[in-house]
């Protein structure tokens, strides 16, 4: 069960896909909810893309590229610190792009810009970039394979790879959430495996880097009460799962969730660990 998160918060499992029809799943749900990331409910984001910016050293000058950029949670907070370096940052979905440019404007950062891009298909010369960054967006990738390449390639020598990753998710509430769900019908518990540490390191020694460090970090979001939980849970990348409820089925969801945990304010965790590669 601890397992699940991933596997739903993928909406399905990769191979129940061809890459093709995953990636039109991934932009279909991701451009329905980015609008949720700007909102205090999934202020979690930007505290995980935030904290990665404390694994990366910058010097004047360098280039820095994010994958799966979203609405910059991770690339906003280092290009306000690190004035001197530029900084890219790529998405598939033109939502969440939108919005990341809304959010660069407002912070008046002229050293930054986001494109439209798939992440397995570059589309920068050999040897761009000093610093590449992906947080919470490697396991989207359909052919993880294909993007290691691709930013081992664009990666000037000696660059490094700083990545965040889901770390095996017990919370209570997360896993009640699902369970309920589990109930009512709108998922199915799948056998698909989660990409963790040790995965993630097979992959990137598969690729040809070298691990620097690992760390562990626990981010925290209040929801003052379950049906907000539900609305942020369901609303980004489950929210095919409330599609699948009829009205009265997502009552019945806030209902059950209610009654376990009563009506009050709801505090969740959520681990995360950080992972950094040399080329």
């Amino acid at each position: 069960m601890r397992y699940l998160f991933f596997v739903i918060l993928l909406g399905i499992s990769m191979n129940s896909y061809g890459e093709t029809t995953f990636k039109t799943f991934v932009k279909d749900v991701f451009n329905r909810s980015a609008e949720l990331y700007g909102m205090d409910c999934c202020n979690y984001f930007n505290d995980i893309g935030k904290r990665l910016t404390d694994e990366i050293t910058l010097k004047a000058n360098d280039c820095v590229l994010d994958l799966a950029t979203g609405t910059g949670a991770a690339l906003l907070p280092l290009a306000k610190r690190e004035r001197g370096a530029s900084f890219i940052g790529i998405d598939i979905c033109v939502n969440m792009v939108k919005r990341a440019i809304l959010a660069s404007d407002a912070l008046s950062l002229t050293n930054v810009r986001f494109q439209l891009m798939d992440a397995e298909n570059l589309e920068f010369a050999d040897e761009s970039f000093d610093v590449v960054t992906c947080s919470l967006g490697l396991f989207f990738f359909p052919e993880i394979e294909k993007a290691l390449s691709e930013i081992y390639r664009v990666l000037k020598p000696s660059g490094t790879f700083v990545i965040s990753l889901f770390d095996k998710p017990d919370q209570e509430h997360t896993m009640l959430a699902l369970s309920i769900a589990k109930e009512l019908g709108a998922i199915e518990e799948d056998e698909a495996i989660p990409l963790d540490e040790d995965k993630a390191d097979c992959y990137m020694l598969s690729a040809g880097f070298t691990k620097l460090r690992s760390t562990p970090y626990v981010a925290q979001q209040k929801f003052p009460c379950p049906s907000t939980f539900i609305e942020s849970f369901y609303g980004h990348g489950l929210r095919h799962v409330l599609d699948q409820l009829s009205e009265d089925g997502v009552l019945a969801l806030k209902n059950k969730l209610i009654a376990r945990i009563g009506p009050g304010p709801i505090l969740e965790y959520y681990p995360v660990i950080y992972l950094s590669y040399r080329k």
